[in-house]
């Protein structure tokens, strides 16, 4: 394998909430590789913003205004589908049968100068099926359509890599045996970025221990385990996001009627760092995750991370600070960590969580 300073193509998957603005600042600052090396990201959504977007006119995007902000990089423009499918207002460009005429444009436009464009959601596939299949039937046939359209291009990126970086041996396996792609050829890279952890332990901060949520406060996101979380212990909570839907919005408002819960709203790149440094330990308590960018990032931090189990984080198996809990626990479970974790006993928490998942090599 070749070292990764002779590497002109390197494709890494950075999943991100982020907007636009702040995922370039984030590629920038914490990419470990040099400004000639051209990185893919893969995003949640697409990084433009609404108004350069003209209706459903795809072919309008500005071009030059994506060329000028990749500053040489290249950006991997994954679409958001599923439950934002007609929603408008959340700046998602949305998908319909056409939007693939939309793609391979796009891809032949940045071809031309250089920029590589991978094209839309392969570790998502089964995920985006599952929605289509029971939540708008009648769509289903534009799925199986999209898929097999994006696949040519995707392996026309993919090959021209000299390496292909993923979050998670879970996907060097996916590209290994679906694409064929050579395993020498694939790195994991657990953390996108070689961060270095700002705090040398995880002992707690504050005497009183403040536990951290950063994300959209929703039913699948587990929010109703949240507002138990905040209001059965005398942990103070630091709440970042937004929630939609009236159910949403009202438990919400519960949650932020709390004594021991602040309400920070949504926070940009400076505001996210402070939140980081603000709290002693982050919990995701959602129902499904394709792979959390705040895991990633936290830890970075050296502070200990209680989530569900996911499946888009099998690249924490081997850490140490990371607390995965199967989905028929609920809050209390979260509770028993936090307080073990309030007194440092992380030899108590091993037995705790590593009975119920055997198959992760949690500790060290």
């Amino acid at each position: 394998m070749k070292p990764l300073a002779e590497i002109n193509k390197v494709i890494t998957y950075l999943p991100s909430v982020m907007n636009y603005e702040d995922r370039i600042h984030q590629l920038n600052n914490s990419c470990d590789y040099q400004n000639n090396i051209q990185i893919f990201i893969f995003t949640k959504s697409l990084g433009i913003k609404k108004n350069q977007i003209i209706s459903k006119k795809f072919h309008k995007i500005n071009f030059e205004f994506l060329e000028n902000k990749l500053s040489n990089k290249s950006i991997f423009l994954q679409f958001k589908i599923g439950r934002y499918l007609y929603n408008l207002k959340d700046n998602f460009l949305l998908l319909d049968w056409f939007a693939n005429f939309f793609l391979i444009g796009l891809l032949l436009k940045l071809s031309k100068n250089n920029h590589y464009v991978f094209s839309p959601v392969i570790s998502s596939w089964g995920w985006i099926y599952k929605q289509f299949k029971f939540e708008v039937p009648i769509f289903s046939f534009r799925y199986t359509w999209f898929r097999l359209i994006s696949v040519p291009t995707e392996l026309i990126s993919i090959f021209s890599a000299n390496i292909v970086v993923v979050q998670s041996v879970k996907l060097k396996k996916f590209y290994s045996r679906v694409y064929g792609i050579k395993s020498e050829k694939i790195i994991v890279n657990y953390n996108y970025t070689s961060l270095k952890p700002k705090n040398a332990n995880p002992k707690k901060l504050h005497k009183k221990l403040v536990i951290g949520y950063i994300g959209n406060f929703e039913k699948h996101k587990g929010n109703r385990i949240i507002y138990e979380i905040a209001n059965q212990s005398k942990f103070n909570l630091i709440l970042a996001g937004s929630s939609k839907g009236y159910k949403n919005i009202k438990l919400l408002e519960k949650v932020k009627s709390l004594k021991n819960v602040d309400f920070v709203g949504k926070l940009d790149r400076e505001g996210v760092n402070l939140f980081y440094n603000s709290i002693d330990v982050l919990i995701l308590p959602s129902y499904h995750e394709g792979s959390p960018r705040v895991v990633t990032e936290f830890l970075s931090f050296r502070k200990p991370i209680i989530s569900f189990n996911n499946p888009g984080l099998d690249y924490c198996g081997k850490n140490s600070l990371v607390f995965l809990l199967d989905y028929f626990q609920d809050h209390k479970d979260f509770l028993k960590i936090l307080r073990r974790i309030n007194n440092n006993e992380f030899n108590k928490i091993e037995k705790c969580t590593n009975k119920i998942n055997p198959k992760y090599a949690l500790f060290n």
